[in-house]
């Protein structure tokens, strides 16, 4: 805290120093860093745009983040389908023979995942990536 006042930062007009403080501790001083930098430029150099920045910053990121995983399912779940309509088998699209790039390999992890497995509430024959949504 001493060392935001030591370069201009006016303490919080709405939290208490020792909240302020609690605050930080939890955040933590790396995550912190970035908007303490930027804002030793600005005009309005108080603790409150610290967090503000911060709170406002993570907010924006998981509904960015929220918006884009929409979107992503939702194109999956057009792409699986449309396969599924054509071949009966819901993962053609990893087929390599399916694909127009000749050098179309899956890597190890992916792999792993599409072998065949039980799963211990629907004994039907699963894939290890689609249990959580069964």
């Amino acid at each position: 805290m001493e060392y935001l006042k030591s370069i201009g930062f006016k303490e919080s007009s709405k939290l208490s120093e020792k909240k302020v403080l609690i605050l930080f501790e939890h955040i933590g001083i790396f995550r912190l860093k970035g908007y303490i930098k930027e804002l030793k430029i600005s005009e309005s150099k108080t603790i409150d745009n610290i967090i503000f920045y911060y709170y406002f910053d993570r907010f924006f990121s998981k509904n960015l983040f929220d918006l884009t995983d929409k979107v992503e399912s939702k194109v999956k779940a057009i792409l699986v389908n449309k396969y599924y309509n054509a071949t009966k088998n819901h993962f053609a699209y990893l087929i390599k023979d399916n694909h127009k790039w000749s050098n179309f390999k899956l890597d190890i992890p992916t792999v792993n995942n599409f072998k065949c497995s039980k799963h211990p509430i629907n004994q039907k024959e699963s894939y290890i990536h689609f249990i959580k949504f069964i």
